[in-house]
């Protein structure tokens, strides 16, 4: 019998330095955690094939976006303290070739991991950190002054709402992400490239 958590770890030799990941929230009660250091984190978009999510849920304050198209949600903690500066880019194909794809988000914290991310009350003005609504496929998200263990909620839309691949990738900052996370309330499997392969099952 499947139990809640049950993980097989296994050390993989990483070939790419790309990581791909399959799934992602599109509402906020199924949000997923991500991690992105030197190496870049791939992940299909939320569009008309694979969600009835047409636009952001009704409570959180979007900031600047004044549209919210098939939204994505994700959350990371912070690993080592500091700056951290991520490149965001959405494109046609995974290998970020084809058409670009614009794309938006705005991301909100600091959190403690505990906290109910998904409420007004958390996703409100005064926890925006960073947004932007520019009409470009590449935009660049920011968190300035990070804490060890804090937690921050992002949601990518996709504006264009087509099908394509959305890429995170850490460009800058003294600070880091936290990787183990990538075992909490994952439904498919993620491989982290140089670190270990989770595979496995949540029951949410």
């Amino acid at each position: 019998m499947r139990g809640n958590h049950f993980f097989i770890l296994t050390l993989i030799l990483c070939l790419f330095s790309v990581v791909s990941a399959i799934g992602q929230g599109s509402v906020c009660e199924d949000i997923e955690p991500f991690c992105a250091g030197s190496e870049r984190l791939t992940f299909p978009n939320s569009n008309f094939t694979n969600t009835t999510q047409q636009t952001g849920e009704f409570g959180p304050d979007y900031a600047c976006l004044d549209e919210q198209p098939y939204p994505s949600w994700f959350y990371l903690q912070v690993e080592d303290e500091g700056d951290l500066q991520f490149r965001i880019s959405q494109y046609a194909n995974e290998d970020l070739s084809g058409a670009p794809l614009d794309v938006d988000f705005v991301i909100w914290g600091p959190f403690e991991k505990g906290d109910d991310f998904c409420t007004a009350a958390s996703l409100s003005s005064e926890n925006i950190v960073d947004c932007s609504y520019l009409p470009d496929a590449v935009e660049t998200m920011t968190i300035t002054g990070a804490s060890a263990n804090a937690v921050y909620v992002v949601v990518i839309t996709n504006f264009e709402e087509n099908p394509g691949f959305i890429s995170l990738q850490q460009i800058s900052g003294d600070g880091s992400t936290d990787c183990s996370i990538l075992g909490e309330g994952l439904g498919e499997d993620i491989s982290v490239c140089g670190e270990e392969e989770y595979s496995g099952w949540y029951d949410r």
